[in-house]
């Protein structure tokens, strides 16, 4: 594997892990890197975009503005906000490659959704695939790009 696909993997697989828990940050490094480098992540505020549009309770069921970077996660496109909250657009599969990494604005309306199958724990102790809790998602996004 070159470079560059190392360098794209762990970021695909860290918007996965970021959809599924909904986890507020994530870090990712190559095995040689992790024992060599002390990596300091500061803790942002609880789900703020980029613009200080609060992602709370009080903005779902609205229709509003994200502001973040388009990305593009095993779930479908999202806009990732400054402190690593996904944002998924509903009935969009992947952004096109010419958007991804930029700077975006999205208008929809905010909601709260269940993307994939919840995971599940069987008789023996064995663990499904799936997801923990439910996601933000925009329906009826319309984007446009930052300059």
């Amino acid at each position: 594997m070159n470079s560059s696909h190392f360098l794209v993997l762990p970021k695909l697989l860290c918007l996965t892990v970021l959809s599924i828990s909904n986890l507020n940050a994530c870090a990712t490094s190559p095995p040689s890197v992790a024992n060599s480098v002390k990596l300091t992540v500061k803790q942002p505020e609880p789900n703020r975009s980029s613009r200080g549009d609060s992602l709370d309770q009080t903005k779902l069921n609205k229709q509003i503005d994200v502001h973040g970077t388009a990305e593009n996660a095993m779930l479908g496109a999202v806009v990732m906000t400054d402190d690593l909250t996904p944002v998924f657009l509903d009935g969009v599969r992947e952004w096109d490659s010419k958007i991804v990494g930029k700077l975006v604005i999205v208008k929809g309306v905010l909601r709260r959704k269940l993307l994939a199958p919840k995971a599940t724990v069987g008789s023996n102790r064995e663990i499904s695939q799936g997801v923990e809790g439910d996601s933000y998602v925009l329906e009826n996004p319309i984007w446009s790009v930052e300059r």
